[in-house]
């Protein structure tokens, strides 16, 4: 009967001493399976992070921006003036006095799932901290940051002014955004404000 026993805390020793061995092991493998995804999420996002400031510097380079009969459109309020195809359907928000926002919404083919917000604002506009950004000059000479979000099916624009009162949003499928790239920069390079002292 005692070498039943110690037979049985021998053999309940070794399946303890093997559950451990397994766990680690598994464990491990886990740990260096997390560190393999992460990496891959970093590479990913590296590589997304170069397409987006590749198509960024591309939307920068587009060197026929003119917009062919234009209207200007001007807002008392905050004293800014922005071009925009004659042709594509606005509307404006300079009869809200309350808002702390008022500008001009510009639909990209009279279309208003794809659009153009360009705004002066009462107080500072943030800029978000994970987006890529480059500087961005207008025609007149005002420079802003731009930030630019390609997704798969739609585009999204972002541009801030130095002063931090003044902005643009652009929100269109990649379509749109293809045929009408030039026309788009062409509004955001005539955005015209006048700076406060």
């Amino acid at each position: 009967m005692k070498y039943i026993k110690f037979y049985i805390s021998i053999i309940f020793s070794l399946i303890i001493i093997a559950i451990i061995i397994f766990h680690s092991s598994d464990t491990e493998s886990k740990k260096t399976e997390n560190i393999n995804n992460q990496a891959t999420l970093l590479k990913d996002k590296g590589k997304s992070d170069v397409t987006n400031k590749n198509e960024l510097e591309k939307f920068l380079d587009i060197t026929n921006f003119e917009i062919d009969n234009s209207r200007t459109y001007y807002n008392e309020r905050f004293k800014f003036s922005v071009d925009y195809p004659i042709t594509w359907e606005v509307i404006s928000d300079n009869n809200v006095d309350d808002d702390p926002q008022n500008g001009i919404m510009i639909y990209i083919e009279d279309d208003k799932n794809n659009w153009i917000y360009v705004y002066g604002q009462d107080g500072h506009i943030v800029i978000p901290p994970e987006k890529l950004k480059e500087v961005f000059n207008t025609s007149n000479g005002n420079s802003g940051t731009i930030m630019y979000d390609n997704l798969e099916e739609e585009v999204n624009i972002y541009l801030v002014f130095d002063e931090e009162f003044y902005g643009a949003t652009v929100n269109t499928n990649q379509e749109i955004f293809s045929k009408n790239s030039s026309k788009i920069l062409g509004v955001l390079k005539s955005i015209k404000f006048e700076i406060s002292d």
